[in-house]
């Protein structure tokens, strides 16, 4: 996508879906093998998370979330997920082939979304010159993580996660099992959204203002389960999302990313 098409859709859409090599099957057959990961006891599960030192924002490894009480934004969702980073090869070390399998499929998966992610911030260095500098920075580690993601079910219409910036500076969505996800510019823009097979839907998140001169917004976006069409009997809908911080911005609080008040 060129820089003019791609601004269009950013400014417009506050999204751009953009070419990605792999296929929604692809992105499956890596699912299943992150359903099987799901089976271990949960005492493993539970001890397979960490901080990243270079990575200030999202934790490594396994989180398990049912609707806790949270003091910033009321509850958090019903769901778990697991973040990956390469790291976690060595960090989370098993002879489990259940673990083997999961973390080759997320590795593959990865890497792939993050030459999609240089591709589009490089195309964007036209109009934003040093953007990309500021992802990703010569001297210190790329701040990014992959996310696989299976939502409980909730019942028809309830939302899955509640309207939300994401915390960084940027989200490449890169498959769902079903429809669900809608982003605007506020509550009153949010549009569902149609995945196409073979592209990634790229948002600006939390910092992407600041960082274009406030010409592009960032994409307010909730989920919703809109059908009663299960992906299995406990899960409402599972996804696969890669996330990009630009390093050394403020992190923003979990109450700053679910008020929208960003304006551009």
């Amino acid at each position: 996508m060129k820089t003019a098409e791609l601004l269009h859709e950013l400014t417009h859409k506050t999204y751009a879906a953009v070419p990605f090599p792999l296929s929604h099957a692809d992105i499956s057959e890596a699912i299943a093998t992150f359903f099987d990961f799901l089976t271990l006891p949960q005492e493993t599960k539970d001890a397979m998370c960490t901080k990243r030192p270079t990575d200030p924002v999202s934790d490594m490894g396994y989180i398990r979330t049912k609707g806790e009480k949270d003091e910033e934004i009321g509850r958090k969702d019903y769901k778990e997920y697991f973040h990956y980073h390469p790291e976690a090869d060595a960090t989370f070390p098993s002879d489990d082939i259940r673990v083997k399998t999961f973390f080759a499929a997320a590795k593959r998966i990865h890497d792939i979304a993050g030459e999609t992610v240089k591709e589009v911030i490089g195309e964007l260095e036209h109009e934003f010159p040093g953007i990309y500098e500021k992802f990703f920075p010569e001297h210190m580690p790329a701040e990014r993580i992959l996310r696989f993601l299976k939502y409980d079910s909730r019942g028809m219409g309830e939302f899955l996660a509640r309207a939300h910036y994401d915390r960084g500076g940027c989200t490449l969505a890169l498959a769902e099992s079903a429809p669900g996800l809608r982003i605007g510019k506020d509550d009153a823009t949010l549009t569902p959204v149609v995945h196409q097979d073979r592209t990634a839907i790229f948002m600006p998140a939390f910092h992407f203002p600041e960082l274009t001169v406030n010409r592009i917004p960032g994409a307010w976006h909730d989920v919703v389960q809109a059908s009663e069409d299960l992906y299995s009997g406990d899960a409402a809908r599972w996804a696969v999302v890669y996330f990009v911080n630009a390093p050394g911005l403020e992190h923003p609080s979990s109450k700053e990313t679910h008020l929208p008040q960003k304006k551009v």
